[in-house]
């Protein structure tokens, strides 16, 4: 995932969608916004091959596009900026990627698709092994480095455009893989491990390795009424502490649902 918010996210939220909507009510124009893919996300009238075009700019690089007259700029620049600042608020600015206040919003979502669909959601918490002492001989600089190292390195190990690694909060970050088994998030941990070790991030007061191990704690679930969000992510936190209570730089997997 890049870090910038993409235009379908940010007409996601109902009430700018609804003040677009009656924005271009007022356009005498026709006028559309489209996505990088040229998929309509709104539009009044029809519009000609000719029509003058606008980018959506986010980090320098188009999200999508404005087609219309001088009021299509304006739109323009008026997205470009939400979603710029929208970006700013759901982007660690060390790591360069999705923050805890998005994975609360991308995990509802994922949650309800996957509850209606009947499809299993796999969550990994993933926390740095003594990451304090790696703080206190390194340096504090040297550990936002190691980081930054890490979340790129798990961004890595992520193959399909819906799986997303989130910084969680301090050295722990989680990761949603949605539609994935028990036996694929697994796979996935095996990998992130695998990752870690061929980095290998020098780590000398580790009492596990020489280098920068992490601990993994697996949950998997096909949401359901019957289960809370707030158990399933205590069912990841109680895997990520057997993890870690059984040597570290491993994972541990707990299912709430059988045959996942």
């Amino acid at each position: 995932m890049a870090n910038r918010t993409s235009l379908r996210e940010l007409l996601s939220h109902p009430e700018l969608r609804s003040i677009l909507e009656d924005l271009l009510t007022l356009f005498v124009n026709p006028i559309i916004i489209e996505d990088p893919e040229r998929y309509v996300l709104l539009e009044k009238g029809a519009i000609t091959p000719s029509t003058e075009e606008y980018e959506i700019i986010v980090n320098q690089a188009a999200i999508g596009f404005v087609r219309g007259d001088r009021e299509a700029q304006i739109i323009a620049r008026l997205l470009s900026y939400l979603a710029h600042q929208e970006t700013l608020v759901f982007f660690d600015d060390l790591t360069q990627i999705p923050n805890r206040r998005y994975f609360n919003r991308y995990f509802q979502q994922e949650w309800r698709r996957c509850q209606r669909e009947f499809l299993p959601l796999s969550l990994l918490f993933c926390d740095l092994d003594y990451f304090k002492a790696y703080n206190d001989y390194y340096g504090h600089q040297s550990g936002d480095f190691c980081l930054a190292q890490v979340a790129r390195l798990l961004q890595e190990a992520l193959k399909r455009p819906g799986d997303t690694v989130f910084r969680y909060g301090g050295e722990e970050f989680a990761l949603l893989l949605p539609n994935t088994t028990s036996e694929g998030g697994q796979i996935i941990a095996e990998q992130i491990i695998q990752r870690m070790h061929q980095a290998q991030i020098p780590h000398y007061p580790s009492p596990v390795s020489s280098y920068v191990t992490v601990s993994l704690g697996i949950a998997v679930v096909v949401p359901s009424n019957d289960i809370s969000s707030e158990s399933f992510f205590q069912t990841a936190d109680i895997a990520l502490y057997r993890a870690k209570a059984t040597g570290r730089n491993r994972y541990c997997l707990q299912k709430m649902s059988e045959n996942i």
